[in-house]
């Protein structure tokens, strides 16, 4: 609560910016209040159509909710705006998901680009790999994520994110 009540502070301070929304959104979506966060996001975006990170949270909403062709359109708005801020394994993810296996792969790669430390995005490499039948190259990349995670058991069964608040795997442009 503490933090919805900051929100609301942050929000009064500046009702002309994105950022409180963007935060409010952020807070709702934590307690999987889906719609409620994308109206947050939405408000954002009115405040700053240039301001990509409300996007690519409002993509991470869609895919929480299995909806991975708008959580897609989502965060390759994002991108075109700013692609510092996209994040890149929950777009492949998304990708996986509706099985652009090509695209997933593009995806996850970048998110390891950007964080070699990047387990969820290893793992997500792994997957589409495996779903194209490339076994060897799959192997590899579920081994990299082990290798990170110290976890010997790190394999496809492992891979799937489970998309909750608190979870290790959580991408840190979320928050």
């Amino acid at each position: 609560m503490k933090l919805f009540n900051s929100t609301k502070k942050a929000k009064e301070i500046d009702r002309n910016s994105p950022v409180p929304y963007n935060t409010w959104g952020n807070t709702l979506r934590y307690k999987e209040k889906y719609p409620e966060a994308i109206a947050k996001y939405q408000q954002a975006i009115k405040n700053d159509p240039t301001f990509a990170l409300a996007y690519s949270n409002w993509g991470y909403v869609f895919y929480l909710q299995k909806n991975y062709r708008q959580a897609i359109e989502r965060y390759q708005k994002a991108n075109a705006i700013d692609p510092r801020v996209t994040n890149h394994k929950w777009w492949g993810w998304a990708l996986l998901d509706d099985q652009k296996y090509d695209e997933a792969i593009i995806q996850f790669q970048q998110a390891v680009d950007i964080d070699p430390n990047a387990v969820n995005g290893y793992n997500g490499l792994g997957k589409a790999l495996l779903a194209q039948g490339k076994q060897t190259a799959a192997e590899e990349k579920f081994a990299k994520a082990a290798s990170i995670t110290n976890d010997e058991q790190c394999d496809a069964s492992k891979s799937v994110p489970n998309g909750k608040p608190g979870t290790a795997e959580r991408s840190p442009i979320l928050h």
